[in-house]
């Protein structure tokens, strides 16, 4: 994991406005999030990619087909920017280090909302994802 990558992502999720902190994701989504409609922890990567250029250059460059929104690409992006080689090793690293991603269920974290929450019965936000990143951060900083 590349701390000085998440810090850079955690700032930029940070500054998202409280509209888009407070969407709701569907964690089955793979369609592309768009003024308030759900999308997947992968949809919430997409919409910062314009604060974080590096990000869009990376899904630029790993897309397979030439529609304009992908999934599987967005989540391979962010594993890429973190250091990963793709989103499999990625969620390889969160299961392998339970402590620091803050669950037993980080493996999911591009499927599931338990990854990111304990409480299965709420809707899963945007906020609920931004505030796990930045305990993540936390945690690999202690």
């Amino acid at each position: 994991m590349n701390k000085n990558k998440l810090k850079e992502l955690v700032n930029v999720l940070n500054e998202l406005s409280d509209d888009v902190k407070d969407w709701g994701v569907d964690m089955g989504s793979v369609d592309k999030p768009l003024c308030g409609t759900p999308g997947c922890h992968a949809g919430l990567i997409s919409i910062v990619a314009k604060d974080l250029p590096e990000l869009q250059d990376i899904y630029n460059d790993c897309r397979v087909h030439n529609k304009s929104y992908e999934y599987d690409a967005w989540a391979d992006t962010l594993a890429d920017f973190l250091g990963f080689n793709d989103m499999h090793d990625l969620n390889d690293w969160a299961d392998s280090y339970p402590k620091i991603w803050g669950n037993e269920h980080g493996v999911a974290m591009f499927d599931l909302a338990k990854a990111f929450t304990d409480d299965e019965s709420k809707q899963l936000t945007h906020r609920d994802i931004i505030n796990h990143w930045k305990q993540v951060l936390v945690n690999l900083e202690a």
